[in-house]
């Protein structure tokens, strides 16, 4: 009885996404001057208690908020989103998927909290965005990031169809849209990388001449 009643009152996978949008973002507003409890939309409505998705949502269309369609400012909180992932020993990347001046999703990157190399900050908010809307496809949303978007976190975009990309620092090795040449062979990789590995395709020219004069 108990496990049916956690599964009844289970939070839906959009909803668990959007509160991780919440709890990321509300803190940003703070540095620049808006504290949405005081919101007199929220004021008005009696919302005392931490912000919600609704008081969120009733913030951005208040004119008291600053331009929320400007690269400038959702950059200016990928940076910030950094900031906490730095504090908390990890590369200072952030990035978020903006739709129509909505914020979907905002990750930091945590590829040491979580002990995997798939955990950048770019890819964690591409499937959190996926989770709100309910489907892959994001060719109507931004993606926004402190850094450029390395190889593996811009195949990712490409699947997922986002239509325009917006970040500040290229990546000087491995850049999705500045990386030339062949990933698994190339040398041109941070120092600390090993050499790359040797590489075969099976069967070779050679391995396969001696099977099809078999069978012939």
């Amino acid at each position: 009885m108990l496990h049916k009643q956690r599964q009844r009152y289970a939070k839906p996978a959009a909803k668990r996404s959007y509160d991780r949008v919440l709890s990321l973002v509300l803190p940003l507003m703070q540095p620049l001057g808006q504290n949405l409890r005081a919101c007199p939309n929220n004021r008005r409505l009696g919302v005392l208690r931490p912000v919600n998705a609704l008081a969120l949502r009733r913030c951005l269309t208040c004119p008291l908020m600053p331009d929320l369609s400007t690269d400038a400012f959702f950059l200016a909180q990928c940076q910030q989103l950094g900031a906490q992932a730095a504090e908390q020993g990890e590369s200072p990347v952030g990035a978020m998927v903006v739709r129509a001046g909505r914020v979907l999703a905002a990750a930091t990157e945590a590829t040491q909290s979580m002990h995997t190399i798939t955990a950048h900050a770019e890819l964690l908010a591409l499937q959190a965005a996926r989770e709100v809307l309910g489907h892959p496809n994001l060719s109507d949303c931004t993606l926004y990031s402190t850094h450029e978007p390395c190889v593996m976190c811009a195949y990712a975009i490409r699947y997922h169809g986002i239509g325009r990309v917006v970040y500040e620092q290229g990546s000087p090795y491995l850049g999705g849209a500045s990386a030339s040449g062949p990933i698994l062979t190339t040398t041109q990789v941070p120092p600390h990388w090993a050499p790359p590995p040797t590489v075969k395709q099976w069967p070779s020219a050679d391995e396969a001449a001696p099977t099809s004069a078999g069978q012939a």
